[in-house]
């Protein structure tokens, strides 16, 4: 009798002694590992940047074409972007607004790049390349040599960002160039190849 009292109270001490830390942690006097997980504090979000091919593609969704300037072209103010491999941006057509069109006469007024965590980069304004009822413009940019991750930008007619995204900027060499042919006063798309709208 009294070695089966001595087990069950070597049984009771030792369920009493499991569930003390689930006691004490409850008081909050114990930490634990399960109190540990739940204070993880949160980070702060960062711009997975995406390919140039990727970007391409989401672009031409919006009527805007990136092209790689062909090599030594001199076309769209190249002389005033320094050094860099050169891109081109073809915007969307802006149609000329009636009096009592409320609509923007431009969907995407003008692109901004600039790299991430740096400057802006060295570009050109708008320029008209088919000009009528209904233009086509292009801008011009360089990237510098080493630049390492872009953000672009495409900016509407209030100044309101109707696009923006970061690539990288090494896998502009992979961009295709323009359809088209130099002119002497600089290039000439093949437009039938890239829809205004």
């Amino acid at each position: 009798m009294t070695r089966t009292l001595h087990l069950t109270e070597v049984a009771l001490l030792g369920l009493a002694f499991i569930s003390l830390p689930a006691v004490v942690e409850g008081l909050g006097t114990r930490p634990s590992l399960r109190g540990v997980a739940t204070t993880v504090r949160p980070t702060a979000a960062e711009t997975v940047p995406m390919g140039a091919s990727e970007l391409v593609g989401a672009l031409r969704r919006m009527r805007v074409y990136l092209f790689q300037a062909p090599a030594g072209s001199d076309a769209f103010g190249a002389a005033v972007l320094g050094p860099g491999r050169q891109v081109w941006f073809l915007l969307p057509s802006c149609h000329v607004a009636a009096a009592d069109d409320t609509h923007a006469p431009c969907s995407v007024d003008h692109v901004e790049i600039d790299v991430v965590h740096g400057a802006s980069l060295q570009g050109t304004a708008p320029q008209i390349v088919m000009d009528g009822e209904v233009s086509r413009r292009v801008q011009a940019f360089a990237l510098p040599p080493q630049t390492e991750n872009v953000r672009v930008r495409l900016v509407g007619p209030t100044g309101d960002a109707r696009y923006e995204a970061v690539f990288r900027a090494a896998e502009v060499r992979e961009v295709e160039p323009a359809a088209g042919h130099r002119t002497p006063n600089g290039f000439d798309f093949e437009f039938a190849l890239y829809p205004a709208h």
